[in-house]
């Protein structure tokens, strides 16, 4: 029977015995419940508060929602085969770019199939459309939510076009299309805190903006206006259509985002040498 090894005394003050170091990556490597709620908690803060993503709700009245179902463990492989989502994406259950934090209103909204959440490119931006078109949800749309787009846990936009295929074979009846302002603003709540906040803070923005880089109606030159806007409200569109160019723009967005870049990252090996890293890091297409 081999001899446990023993630990010399007295121990180290400032970490463990050599040998006995806590590995810092291998967190990232296990779809573990604790690694899921961590990085779905720091991603949807607000000033450090849990808010719903939408309304900025407080925490008593937060839950978790998913974009595809934990039991929809088909179409998450399948997406993985298509590209629309990295093959080292972590199971749905497990995986933070596969969950929002909403209120309990709007997570019965998005998972109820009576909402929309859609990305878009151009300006960055994860828009919040009210499928449904109910009264109480109108001063919602059309208006971006609070996601950072730059965050390497950020949803996987291509997730979220097959939540909206969904809705949209749910609701055949709906009447098409939806009007969403040229220039896509945050939520109401969000710019009144942010103005809040600079005020107190002396002229800074508040840390989700910092984080984003200030971009926004000052730094975004519109499309020029189609012809399907013809007869709409100055500065509003038709949400594009889901066409082949459409997707291919959000399609393109995704796999070039941080988010997938770290997902990557995340569920590869690393335990070559330092040459045979950085020529897998070129081949992944991580540069």
């Amino acid at each position: 029977m081999p001899t446990l090894e023993t630990i010399p005394l007295p121990l180290p003050i400032n970490g463990p015995p050599a040998g006995f170091a806590y590995d810092q990556r291998s967190i990232s490597q296990k779809s573990t419940s604790d690694y899921f709620d961590q990085k779905v908690a720091e991603r949807d803060t607000w000033n450090s508060e849990p808010r719903c993503l939408v309304c900025g709700g407080p925490r008593d009245i937060l839950q978790l929602s998913y974009i595809i179902q934990g039991s929809e463990d088909r179409t998450w492989a399948d997406l993985k085969k298509r590209n629309y989502i990295p093959e080292e994406a972590k199971s749905p259950q497990h995986e933070p770019r596969n969950a929002m934090v909403l209120c309990t209103e709007h997570k019965f909204a998005f998972q109820g199939h009576k909402s929309i959440i859609r990305f878009v490119p151009e300006q960055r931006k994860y828009v919040y459309i009210n499928f449904n078109r109910s009264p109480a949800d109108t001063n919602h749309h059309g208006k971006a939510i609070h996601l950072n787009a730059n965050d390497h846990h950020a949803p996987f936009p291509a997730a979220l076009l097959i939540h909206e295929q969904l809705v949209r074979g749910l609701c055949p009846f709906n009447e098409e299309p939806y009007d969403v302002p040229y220039i896509i603003p945050f939520q109401d709540w969000m710019i009144e805190d942010n103005c809040n906040f600079r005020f107190a803070e002396g002229g800074n923005c508040n840390p989700f903006f910092n984080a984003i880089g200030n971009r926004g109606p000052a730094n975004f030159a519109p499309p020029a206006p189609p012809n399907s806007s013809v007869g709409l409200a100055p500065g509003m569109r038709s949400l594009p259509p889901l066409d082949q160019h459409n997707l291919q723009d959000i399609l393109s967005a995704t796999r070039a985002s941080a988010s997938w870049k770290a997902c990557v990252v995340e569920g590869t090996s690393w335990n070559g040498t330092a040459e045979e890293n950085a020529e897998q890091y070129r081949r992944l297409g991580l540069l």
